[in-house]
Order: C-alpha cells, then sequence, then structure tokens
C-alpha cells in the first residue's frame, strides 16, 4: 500500500490540486491530503480559493520541505538522514498543516540531532509553536552545556534578535543553578 501510495504522489494522473511553491508545482489529491491533515481538508471542505481553483500557494516554505511533508503524507515515511535544519523547516509544515505524527517524528529527529550550533534555533522555533516538551529539552541541553553554548557567536547574534526569549532562558539558568547550588 505504501508503495501504491508513493506512486500515486509521483504521478500527476488523477491528481486534482496542485500545491505551488515558487515556480515549483506538487500534483495532489485532495483526498489524500484531507484525509491526513485537518488544515488541508478544512481548505477542501470550504468556499476557499483553493479549493475553487485548484491551486495552494505555499509563498514562505521552501521545495524541499513541501517535498518531505508530501512524501510523509503519503507514504508515512520519514527520511532519516534529513538534517537538523529540514527538520525544523519540516517541523513547522508539519504544524502549519497539523500533521501532529510528522510533528512527532520532527521534534524526536530534532532532540537527536540538538548542538551548541543548533540549539537556538531549535529553541525559538519551540517556542514559536509552543512545543514545551521540546522547549524544555533544549534548555537542559543548555544548562548541560552552558559554557559552550554561551560563548558562541551563535548565542551572541542570537540574543541580539531573540531579547524575550534569551531573558527567559537566563531566568531558567539562573534558577537551575541557584537550586544547584542549594543542594
Amino acid at each position: 500500500l505504501r508503495e501504491d501510495f508513493r506512486k500515486l504522489f509521483l504521478n500527476k494522473k488523477y491528481s486534482d490540486v496542485k500545491l505551488k511553491v515558487g515556480e515549483k508545482e506538487f500534483f495532489a489529491h485532495k483526498n489524500v491530503l484531507g484525509i491526513r491533515s485537518p488544515v488541508f481538508s478544512t481548505m477542501f471542505d470550504q468556499d476557499m480559493l483553493e479549493n475553487r481553483t485548484g491551486v495552494v500557494d505555499i509563498e514562505d516554505m521552501e521545495e524541499e520541505t513541501v517535498q518531505n511533508l508530501l512524501e510523509y503524507i503519503y507514504t508515512d515515511e520519514l527520511n532519516d538522514d534529513i538534517d537538523d535544519k529540514s527538520a525544523l523547516r519540516l517541523l513547522l509544515a508539519a504544524d502549519r498543516y497539523q500533521v501532529l505524527i510528522l510533528k512527532d517524528r520532527c521534534i524526536s529527529m530534532i532532540m537527536s540531532k540538538l548542538s551548541v550550533e543548533n540549539i537556538c534555533e531549535v529553541i525559538a522555533v519551540a517556542d514559536l509553536i509552543n512545543q514545551e516538551h521540546l522547549k524544555s529539552f533544549a534548555l537542559s541541553y543548555i544548562f548541560e552545556n552552558v559554557s559552550r553554548v554561551l560563548s558562541t557567536p551563535i548565542w551572541f547574534e542570537w540574543v541580539g534578535k531573540n531579547m524575550k526569549l534569551a531573558t527567559e532562558i537566563m531566568c531558567e539558568l539562573s534558577k537551575h543553578f541557584g537550586r544547584e547550588k542549594n543542594d
């Protein structure tokens, strides 16, 4: 069945909707998208532009992200070779289209790939989509690697752009190390 759906995705035949990302068009099937995503379901059940035209314009996602999203919707498979940045973008897409199992898979993948280089972006995305489990996990990573994280140029640049969240992190660090000191 999985291979049949992969073939369905890769073949334009019987498609009744196009997802456009820039100049790239992905041919898809409303029934498949709608059954796997409540957002697509609502889009195609209502008298919305996308339903009338058969075109879903996606302006703020990369082709690769939409490709990965659609492949998951059709096959229930996620490429394990996906890098951390792609996993973060796919997490945002899964959140937007409410593909919850994909969202959970992306979170697990991101948690396994945490690093000093990506921790700022991970915690910002977790905060943006109100993903407390990922945010808490990222905070724990910061606690365990505080000197390495806080001494990177990435951190200093990120703090300037994310003052509110950085302040929240610093308050949590203060509480964490205050408790540790009292123990």
